[in-house]
């Protein structure tokens, strides 16, 4: 059979179209969890020393490393939360200039840098407060001028990657098709 036929041939799909989606999601994840499983080393090195922590630190530091801790994770987790909401707000109401954009191309590596850029935006606010709590008890001794929050660093630089990945994706995909 010639190229130009099977190109031509109409698909034949085993899974129905509101389920390839979800199937797909869980393929990935399935094969993802294998491939760890598989390439995992079987060594796993030498067991850990056990180690007093108080060995090293005073009890004040330890306590004041454990206050510290504790209100980090939820700022991360607060972060977490906006970030997969710009996300949704992007899934269900995406801007109209997007959209209403004619080449399909153009508008999936408009999406992808706007969301990028969405994502800086709204993770910054806790990012600063995450990064003056560090500050304070001296993990970050930079000033702010040359602050990047964590994670967003190079958002000036990933913006334009992020969009020419979405285009070089929808090239290959509609070559495909």
């Amino acid at each position: 059979m010639s190229d130009a036929i099977a190109t031509r041939m109409p698909r034949v799909c085993s899974v129905r179209k509101s389920w390839r989606l979800p199937v797909a999601l869980v393929t990935a994840v399935v094969v993802a969890q294998a491939a760890v499983i598989i390439m995992r080393p079987r060594d796993r090195g030498p067991e850990p020393v056990p180690v007093d922590p108080r060995a090293y630190f005073s009890q004040a530091q330890i306590d004041r490393a454990d206050d510290f801790r504790g209100p980090q994770r939820w700022i991360f987790l607060a972060q977490t939360a906006i970030g997969l909401g710009v996300l949704v707000l992007f899934v269900r109401r995406p801007p109209h200039r997007l959209t209403d954009l004619r080449r399909p191309l153009v508008a999936g590596a408009a999406t992808a840098a706007a969301i990028s850029v969405a994502g800086l935006a709204a993770h910054l606010p806790l990012g600063l407060v995450a990064r003056e709590r560090a500050k304070d008890v001296g993990l970050v001794t930079q000033d702010l001028a040359g602050y990047v929050p964590p994670g967003n660093s190079g958002a000036a630089v990933r913006s334009p990657k992020k969009a020419h990945e979405a285009w070089r994706t929808g090239v290959v995909c509609r070559a495909a098709d």
